[in-house]
């Protein structure tokens, strides 16, 4: 194997290229986390307005209750 001296632009070139792979990759996260972003969001709309399991459990517990005491009384 031939022995290559490095000069310092060329170690310059190769610290510049690995800045810019690295870059390419960063802006393709940031692109992806953009669109995470807008979808959390629409879901965060959606679940605005969500009755929570256990809300809705006790609550049809105590139609139950009620629908019960209107066929007792009938």
């Amino acid at each position: 194997m031939e022995n290559q001296n490095t000069t310092i632009d060329d170690l310059a070139g190769m610290v510049q290229r690995g800045f810019s792979e690295v870059n390419e990759k960063f802006d393709k996260i940031d692109t992806r986390l953009d669109k995470i972003d807008g979808r959390l969001d629409r879901i965060e709309i959606k679940l605005d307005n969500v009755v929570y399991r256990k809300e809705f459990e006790a609550l049809l517990e105590r139609v139950k209750i009620l629908e019960n005491k209107e066929l007792a009384a009938s």
